[in-house]
């Protein structure tokens, strides 16, 4: 038998754990975070965030920072002309410090490359992950992009079916109620043939 790579066993542990955890949340921000931390805390990385991109800006969604407890750290975040361009090609890596300004305050993380992925699902249209790594690991998220892509298409197959789930349930509790309405006019109507049939007999006399 042929031995199975480390780097394919802790891939596969990664989206195991990712998958486990997000059959758990049921509200969109918790399945964002959730992600972000484990992506994190598993591949290393300092700071994972998502957001909707509104123009050259990223409006947060959630965020995951294993040097702060601060909400926001690192926004506002804004794009380059150059970066949104490439972005429209699929998942992108780049120098945190060329193509895009952020407001990291904290000395402690000094972001040195970024991989970014857009999304859409139903709940948020232009959207986009952006996992940063730190000073002296340039080629690291190179080596992980593919995995760390998987990740996310397994967030937005979650997303997609909780909104799914939503819209049945909506249309199930629409069609019980329509059904409900529709018993009663029946009943209404049946009502009103009984008394017009005890009528019937009178108006024969």
């Amino acid at each position: 038998l042929a031995v199975f790579p480390v780097s394919l066993a802790l891939g596969a542990m990664l989206l195991g754990v990712v998958a486990e955890a997000l059959q758990g949340f049921e509200e969109p921000q918790e399945v964002f975070v959730h992600a972000l931390e484990r992506v994190s805390i598993l591949k290393d990385l300092p700071f994972s965030t998502c957001g909707r991109l509104s123009g050259n800006s990223v409006e947060e969604i959630a965020s995951y920072a294993r040097f702060s407890d601060h909400s926001g750290i690192g926004y506002p975040i804004i794009l380059s002309a150059d970066l949104l361009e490439e972005l429209r090609q699929g998942p992108f890596i780049c120098e945190a410090s060329g193509q895009m300004t952020t407001s990291f305050a904290d000395e402690r993380f000094s972001p040195s490359t970024v991989l970014l992925i857009p999304f859409n699902c139903h709940f948020f249209a232009n959207g986009l992950f952006l996992f940063f790594d730190r000073q002296g690991h340039p080629e690291r998220l190179a080596g992980i992009s593919f995995l760390i892509d998987q990740v996310v298409n397994m967030v937005v197959a979650r997303l997609e079916n909780l909104f799914l789930t939503r819209e049945l349930t909506t249309l199930n509790d629409t069609l019980q109620e329509k059904y409900r309405q529709k018993t009663e006019d029946l009943v209404r109507t049946n009502e009103r043939l009984q008394e017009a049939h005890a009528r019937y007999p009178a108006v024969l006399d």
